[in-house]
């Protein structure tokens, strides 16, 4: 049979071919293609917000031992790290012929040891305000914590009383402090009057230890000739080792005493915790590492008592992270799945056939890892991290093999 369509049957072919063509070349370049993406877990997990600064370790209470008149210092054997007990002997100074005194130097001399003394009358008063302060706290604490128990008072009020006996108690530590810094400087002044009045050329003037402790400044140990209130040496007391950071004044505003610390980076394995124990009242100017003018104020940590290393000495570095808010039971978002999107907040969320599903959420407080979510979001979703413009809503998705975590 003679086939009368030749021509139209091969073309018709070939139209097929081109109009299949078309369509592929239409769907490769139209049809939404498959993004591959990083997802996090939207979980219930606590949650806390802190203000993380360097600080610096140091004795609260550092006494520096000065020479009361002018003569020469015999040599120092003393060396930085020593152990020195109260009482004992530091450095002997052989008084110049010039530190007789005459009439006129030895009244001002008299008049200095009179001032010493009534300075440390002042501070004996300061240290039975101080400690009557503290009985007081502790009774009013005493009180709340029973009055808690019967329901009289809330949780806010108990925490101001803790607040309250724990100022009183670094106040006492103070007024403590305070009245044997005054001790000092009346046997220093006494000192200076006996240097005038009496003290053996050859014995010299004994000067010894106010206090027990350790050794963490020797000036210069050599033999020398000194002036009246040169430094000999500085002692400190590993028992008052405490934390000073300073941080932005704008972070400050959230910091109050009370408030839980964690020190870490100290160059140990473990984390010391502590407790903010003072927010000073005024800021400072200070030039940050890119020339910026910052505003910052001193914050000082006590750190909690079991908690002290003998590892950890004066003036070493540290990282405090400080507490501000904390959340047992809060539900968590990855930081790195929400973006801005008009005045609110937006995340994409992995839908049913493996498809982007733009979602509007309400957040809460947030950290550098997680943001608190209010509304929008279940516990178990999933949402795609940094999705940047790869992503639009109902694109398809294929997720890697594993969660990248927050």
């Amino acid at each position: 049979m003679i086939d009368r369509f030749p021509f139209f049957r091969r073309h018709l072919v070939l139209l097929l071919t081109v109009i299949g063509g078309l369509a592929l070349l239409v769907w490769f370049t139209f049809a939404p293609k498959t993004v591959e993406v990083d997802f996090g877990i939207v979980r219930r997990e606590a949650m806390e917000v802190t203000v993380d600064e360097d600080g610096m370790a140091r004795y609260r209470d550092i006494y520096k031992v000065t020479a009361p008149l002018v003569g020469e210092i015999q040599r120092l054997t003393w060396r930085s790290g020593d152990t020195v007990q109260r009482g004992e002997l530091l450095a002997t100074i052989l008084p110049a012929p010039s530190t007789l005194l005459d009439p006129r130097s030895r009244q001002e001399s008299e008049a200095r040891v009179k001032a010493a003394e009534a300075a440390v009358q002042r501070a004996e008063a300061q240290v039975r305000r101080a400690t009557g302060e503290l009985e007081q706290a502790r009774r009013y604490l005493e009180r709340d914590e029973r009055r808690i128990q019967d329901r009289l008072i809330s949780e806010p009020v108990l925490e101001d009383t803790r607040q309250a006996f724990q100022v009183a108690t670094t106040a006492s530590e103070e007024a403590v402090a305070t009245r044997e810094m005054a001790v000092f400087d009346l046997r220093v002044a006494e000192a200076a009057l006996r240097s005038g009045t009496g003290i053996d050329a050859e014995k010299g003037c004994q000067i010894q230890a106010p206090v027990a402790g350790v050794v963490i400044a020797v000036p210069d140990e050599s033999r020398r000739v000194l002036a009246p209130g040169e430094i000999i040496l500085e002692i400190g007391d590993p028992k008052s080792l405490e934390v000073r950071a300073d941080i932005l004044s704008q972070d400050a505003v959230r910091v109050r005493p009370g408030q839980s610390v964690r020190i870490e980076q100290w160059g140990g394995d473990t984390v010391i915790s502590g407790t903010v124990t003072r927010v000073e009242p005024s800021a400072f100017t200070k030039v940050s590492a890119l020339g910026v003018d910052e505003q910052r104020v001193w914050v000082t940590i006590a750190i909690d008592p079991g908690k002290l290393t003998g590892a950890l000495g004066h003036g070493y570095r540290v990282e405090v992270r400080i507490v501000v808010w904390e959340k047992a039971d809060a539900l968590l978002a990855p930081a790195g799945a929400l973006f801005r999107s008009g005045e609110g907040w937006a995340a994409y969320r992995v839908g049913k056939a493996g498809r982007a599903e733009l979602i509007t959420v309400e957040t809460g407080k947030r950290n550098p890892a997680s943001v608190e979510i209010l509304s929008g979001l279940e516990p178990g979703d999933r949402l795609i991290l940094h999705p940047g413009d790869r992503v639009a809503p109902g694109s398809r998705l294929r997720l890697r093999s594993r969660e990248i975590s927050s």
